[in-house]
């Protein structure tokens, strides 16, 4: 199973922050935050620091779960 993310500039916009404010919430870069918002998969671990990051509790507005076809 691999998770991804719906869109996480619309997150970060949803939430009213800009990329360098989530950055300094997920204490990173601006520039990672960039990077990040072009990746298209996460670990698990990262995917709980975006959520804790955005104070989000909802995990489907940030994350879908696909099947990885082997």
């Amino acid at each position: 199973t691999q998770f991804k993310l719906l869109n996480l500039a619309k997150a970060i916009k949803d939430k009213g922050l800009t990329q360098a404010q989530f950055a300094d919430r997920l204490g990173a870069d601006q520039a990672v935050v960039s990077r990040m918002c072009r990746q298209k998969s996460f670990t698990l671990q990262r995917l709980q620091e975006i959520l804790v990051a955005l104070n989000e509790t909802d995990v489907s507005k940030v994350v879908r779960v696909v099947e990885v076809k082997k």
